[in-house]
């Protein structure tokens, strides 16, 4: 807030101003030590100038920061100060230089002869020692260290819990994904080109060289002797300590020893290790009798039993059939080789209720990156991936895990084959293992299912007729919706003789009156409804807005349902 000496009264009423006795624009509370806050700049009570220090007009310095000698903080930047970060006042050290418009979350500490660049947006828990430097409008989740005398470069973006060591080197527009830990976030201590993505849980060790373009895989690792060239992919959990020409490719959980080479267009096969003073010549393979084809994620876990959780290609039906895609595999869980097929991101705006087309058309929605979580995804593998025997949905909040439970697949097919076999078809036979024992009691699909239903409805068929008005969930179960008009699922329709004004949807009857429920995930209908199961909605996604009043007024309004405040989201997996 601005601390205000007078009051100058205007004929509209009282405001307050800084006192600049001598008009040098600068407030006279900080006069005393040399440091210059403008009248048009907030400096909160509890937080302290340095020195020559200089804030500029219209910045604005939070809660418990302590400005240290010579620092500039230019116009219109700001600094969120301090929420709960265990220095008190958090640091901004001597000769800092804060860029014009630059925002600072909360928590930051900031070394000395530090430089924040115009325009940089960084998230909570920004940590820059001294030396460090982010140029021009560079993007920083939380939880980022910069390392003292690194340097990132104009446009850059830094995801959740990324680190760079001191010295590094992040040339302009480098992406590094987001971690979802800190155990998760990638490492960059050596120098890195312009254009480079790097994803969550690599690391670029010092010394180590990315050239522009290239592409490094989750969990991979450039070693202090590794080259990569531009444009070169280095796949999840592969290793390089040598070289790699542009538009190399080392595969999955592959390795380039020190000594070893890949000319331009090579390729090292997932899971193969190039040998100290092997070379690939270009667009040949190693081994050199080519690589086999990459059906799944268990077929990566099979053969690099060490892989890590993150992107890899793979390819269903082969060479000749559909382009190879990248999926999201969870190498890590109960033994690994599970791929995401589906993730319902319950408050992302996108509604994968039971009339969402997605289901089973075939198309595909969202993209896999290294934090698939974020978002509503349907994968290519949903409606490609066959063979597998197991099925796992996953209950987390924005990829924190919450809860899971692992059922056997009766059957190969892929998991649309299933949603497109009619009403009450089993996806999960019988239970193999979980861990529910955190979930909500508000959560019945993973928490009590017995056995896994695709197309559930609980009066048995999912058409409306004069006898009723059925409930379906795309994925639900005899324990979760347990009854009529009581419990819920994955995507949701409740009473589908309800649909506003058409004469069908998804090849479901109904006389057009009213939606009472149709959200992508929900324990049941609104609570103030009779049922057991009825504890509303999960987050917040839902065809039409929540209005709980057990009406029938409204085609514009789920006027049965409301959410219950708990964002719940739903990963589903096979293996």
């Amino acid at each position: 807030m601005v601390r205000c000496s007078f009051l100058v009264w205007l004929a509209a009423g009282s405001v307050a101003f800084a006192a600049d006795s001598n008009g040098d624009g600068c407030q006279d509370e900080y006069a005393g030590n040399g440091a210059c806050v403008s009248v048009d700049a907030t400096v909160d009570g509890t937080s302290t100038v340095g020195a020559g220090a200089q804030v500029l007009e219209d910045a604005s310095i939070g809660p418990e920061v302590a400005l240290g000698s010579g620092v500039v903080v230019a116009a219109r930047a700001s600094l969120a100060g301090r929420v709960a970060h265990s220095s008190n006042p958090v640091p901004v050290g001597a000769n800092t230089v804060i860029g014009r418009g630059a925002q600072l979350g909360a928590d930051h500490v900031l070394g000395s002869d530090v430089t924040i660049g115009r325009s940089v947006v960084a998230g909570e828990r920004l940590t820059v020692a001294a030396g460090g430097s982010l140029g021009y409008a560079v993007q920083v989740g939380d939880d980022v260290t910069v390392g003292a005398g690194a340097v990132v470069g104009n446009l850059a973006s830094l995801g959740d819990f990324a680190t760079l060591g001191d010295n590094a080197l992040v040339a302009r527009s480098v992406t590094i994904a987001d971690g979802i830990n800190a155990g998760n976030g990638a490492s960059v201590n050596g120098i890195v080109g312009p254009d480079v993505v790097i994803a969550a849980g690599s690391r670029i060790e010092q010394g180590a060289r990315v050239r522009k373009q290239a592409e490094i895989g989750a969990g991979a690792a450039v070693e202090s002797t590794g080259r990569v060239g531009r444009g070169a992919i280095i796949e999840a959990g592969a290793t390089v300590y040598g070289r790699v020409a542009p538009t190399g490719l080392v595969g999955a959980g592959a390795t380039v020893e020190a000594g070893a080479s890949v000319a331009r267009g090579g390729e090292v096969c997932a899971g193969n290790t190039l040998p100290t003073g092997s070379q690939v010549l270009g667009d040949g393979t190693w081994p050199v009798d080519g690589c086999a084809v990459i059906d799944s994620c268990q077929t990566i876990k099979t053969s690099v039993p060490g892989s890590v959780d993150g992107i890899y290609s793979i390819d269903p039906d082969g060479d000749g059939g559909q382009p190879a895609f990248d999926a999201y595999c969870d190498m890590t869980s109960e033994q690994g080789g599970f791929t995401l097929v589906m993730n319902l991101d319950t408050s992302d705006g996108h509604a994968m209720w039971w009339g969402n087309s997605l289901w089973t058309n075939g198309g595909t929605y969202g993209v896999a990156d290294s934090n698939p979580f974020d978002g509503d995804l349907v994968s290519p593998a949903y409606s490609q991936l066959v063979g597998a025997t197991e099925i796992r949905v996953v209950v987390h909040e924005q990829g924190v895990v919450r809860g899971f439970k692992r059922w056997n697949k009766p059957n190969s097919n892929a998991l649309i084959t299933s949603l497109n076999s009619g009403d009450n078809t089993v996806l999960g036979s019988s239970v193999v293992s979980s861990d529910v024992g955190a979930l909500s009691s508000a959560e019945f699909l993973v928490r009590t299912t017995t056995t896994l239903y695709a197309n559930h409805c609980v009066n048995g068929v999912c058409v409306s007729n004069s006898g009723g008005s059925p409930d379906g969930h795309r994925i639900g179960s005899n324990q979760a919706a347990p009854s009529n008009n009581n419990g819920g699922g994955i995507g949701n329709w409740s009473d589908m003789g309800y649909c506003c004004g058409v004469s069908s949807i998804a090849g479901r009857t109904c006389n057009g009156d009213t939606i009472r429920t149709a959200s992508e995930a929900q324990g049941g209908w609104y609570t103030g409804y009779a049922g057991s199961h009825n504890t509303g909605t999960f987050g917040t996604d839902t065809l039409f807005p929540f209005n709980p009043t057990g009406t029938n007024s409204s085609c514009s309004q789920a006027n049965w349902a409301q959410t219950n405040g708990i964002n719940y989201d739903y990963a589903i997996y096979v293996r």
